[in-house]
This record gives C-alpha cells, sequence and structure tokens, in this order.
C-alpha cells in the first residue's frame, strides 16, 4: 500500500515543487489549488517553502479519491517544476544528481 507520510514532521517542499501538483492536473488546476488549500498550502509561491506533510496529504486525497493516472501525471511535471541542477546532459548525469535535486526542494531533512 502507499504511503503518505513524511519522514519528520520539520520537512519542508520548496513552492516551486508544489508547482508540479498544479502542473500535473492540467485542466483541473483550480482543483488542485483546492485540494492544497484543503490540504494547508494556501496560494503556493515560488521561493516559498510548505509542509511536506500537507503535501502529501493532497497527494494522499488524490490517490484515494482521483486515481493513479493522476498521480502519474503530476509526476511527470515534477522535471518542469522542480529545481535540479545545472549541465546535465544524459541519463547518468540525471540519476547521479537526484540527491541533490531533493536537497535543492527539500529543507529541514
Amino acid at each position: 500500500m502507499t504511503q503518505f507520510e513524511s519522514f519528520s514532521e520539520h520537512i519542508e517542499v520548496s513552492g516551486e515543487t508544489v508547482f508540479s501538483f498544479v502542473k500535473g492536473m492540467e485542466y483541473f488546476e483550480k482543483k488542485a489549488i483546492e485540494i492544497l488549500a484543503n490540504n494547508g498550502i494556501f496560494n503556493p509561491t515560488t521561493g516559498e517553502w510548505y509542509s511536506q506533510q500537507a503535501w502529501l496529504n493532497a497527494f494522499k486525497y488524490v490517490s484515494d479519491e482521483i486515481g493513479p493516472h493522476t498521480l502519474y501525471c503530476i509526476g511527470a511535471k515534477v522535471p518542469y517544476s522542480a529545481k535540479f541542477p545545472a549541465d546535465i546532459y544524459t541519463l547518468e548525469q540525471a540519476l547521479s544528481s537526484m540527491d541533490a535535486a531533493y536537497h535543492m526542494n527539500h529543507t529541514g531533512s
């Protein structure tokens, strides 16, 4: 079973990363904003930080109420929203930069 639990209550996720949730729901952006707000993330903004648990709670709602296809669509938008190290040109470079990318988009871990 999929779990939606942060490893720590102190972990936060960047506003850029939160936008992957909104962009992943494409034509239903209003619904995405509503789901985020219902889980404690109001008016997500780039450059700001939000509770990872609140973000994960929004994912849980999508998983339970909307379905796995929407979760997939949200995940597919992460590379277009989240921060990644510069100068990545190969799959090997991308895979080796995953830890750095995680820490660029999460704080408190």
